[in-house]
């Protein structure tokens, strides 16, 4: 018995090896799966052509398959991708578009939660090999495993062999269903993918290479989770911690000249920031109690006072901003009606945002901005930041809140309660 365990793990461990080398030594171009929800496939077929020309422009394998719809279930979706990562060893990325199901994660004990409510986790289509488990078959995943032996699991950390629970690709989506107060699906869809091949192509007036910060209870620039927009921007306005934070986004967000990049941080219901809610006297023991947090929840998706900055803002405003770095709770919904994520990108000149989708949800890894310096796309940055929080997510993470106050956490809390909406094969504007 000992002999062939022995064996077994002499067996994987070359294994492993011989996959970093393939996977290191692959010079394949890079694939990028186009699923197109099947019900979408005539409405934007001109609009799917020119986007796919365009990445194939840009030097990328292009595969449309229009095979999905609204009920597939997340576990054959998976299985496509697994399907085509293993056959071809060259799968950067899968790009879902319309409404693709995606799964829902939540630690077992919250499950049931109004507050810590369970959560959409496209993690779930990025890391292909780990172990997904839904032990009480309700339809939610609770556990995301490295391998089912705990024993080998040890071993690999030991020799640094890798994680199995990290991201092979990274997974974007655009989706425009929920978004009626802005237009009609099909029509958001075309103008979209028009501002997505204008903006490949140098026909979109693209604005100064600036980035703005607005944060209403968080340190960003200081805490470890958080942002660095420094790494890439000298020109950086900077707006925290004062009590007319929304009047402050709303002035940026109005700016004729624009910004690239912007990065907000504040409490959020799917729809609407709260800059007010770090000024309000709330009672921490009563917000942990089940009346308290069904409250909460409710105040979440109501605009309470005129500080509020809500979906209908970003409607009136079609800002200049092109990529958003969304440090918030739940505005990631992409199946909540007018989910900010979306109007964000749906509205003026909005390509991509990192949005998350619980409460403390959004990804704040500040390698974030190492990798965009270094020239990645939004998608592969992202994955990137995703394999670093797998990769130390029993690290002490620091969080700073206003003015004074330190939260000590670790990194590997907000891995799965984030989504990259928009085209992820999009990098920054690169400048003569």
């Amino acid at each position: 018995m000992i002999n062939k365990l022995f064996a077994f793990l002499l067996f994987t461990i070359a294994l492993s090896f011989y996959s970093c080398t393939q996977q290191s030594t692959d010079l394949n171009p890079k694939k990028v799966l186009l699923i197109v929800e099947n019900r979408l496939s005539t409405s934007i077929e001109m609009s799917i052509k020119q986007y796919k020309t365009d990445l194939e422009n840009e030097g990328y394998l292009v595969e449309v398959t229009e095979e999905v719809n609204a009920s597939t279930p997340p576990a054959e979706i998976r299985k496509i991708l697994q399907k085509e990562y293993d056959e071809n060893n060259n799968l950067a990325c899968a790009v879902l578009i319309g409404n693709i199901a995606a799964p829902l994660f939540n630690d077992k004990a919250n499950q049931g939660d109004p507050y810590w409510h369970d959560y959409l986790a496209d993690f779930y289509y990025m890391d292909l090999d780990g172990i997904w488990e839904d032990s009480d078959n309700n339809g939610v995943f609770d556990e995301h495993k490295d391998t089912e032996i705990n024993l080998w699991s040890k071993i690999r950390k030991k020799l640094n062999l890798g994680d199995n629970r990290t991201p092979e690709i990274w997974v974007s989506r655009i989706r425009t269903d929920m978004l009626t107060s802005l237009g009609d699906e099909i029509s958001l869809f075309k103008k979209y993918f028009e501002k997505n091949h204008n903006y490949r192509t140098g026909k979109l007036n693209i604005p100064k290479k600036r980035a703005f910060v607005v944060s209403a209870g968080v340190d960003v620039l200081k805490s470890d989770w958080g942002a660095n927009p420094g790494k890439i921007y000298s020109d950086l306005e900077i707006n925290q911690f004062h009590q007319n934070l929304g009047d402050s986004l709303r002035k940026i967000l109005n700016s004729e000249d624009g910004y690239e990049w912007g990065v907000i941080n504040v409490f959020s219901g799917p729809r609407i920031h709260h800059f007010s809610y770090f000024y309000k006297n709330f009672d921490p023991n009563f917000w942990k109690s089940k009346d308290g947090k069904e409250q909460i929840v409710k105040y979440s998706d109501e605009i309470s006072d005129s500080n509020d900055f809500s979906w209908l803002d970003v409607k009136s405003i079609q800002p200049k901003v092109l990529f958003y770095h969304l440090l918030t709770s739940e505005v990631g919904r992409h199946n909540y009606p007018d989910y900010l994520a979306g109007m964000y990108i749906f509205s003026g000149y909005g390509l991509t945002a990192i949005a998350g989708t619980q409460h403390s949800g959004s990804v704040g890894a500040r390698v974030l901005y190492d990798e965009l310096a270094l020239g990645k796309s939004l998608g592969e940055a992202w994955k990137n930041s995703l394999v670093w929080l797998i990769k130390h997510a029993e690290d002490p993470v620091t969080i700073r809140y206003f003015p004074d106050e330190k939260e000590v956490t670790s990194a590997g809390k907000s891995n799965y309660k984030a989504v990259l909406i928009g085209d992820g094969t999009l990098k920054l504007p690169k400048r003569k």
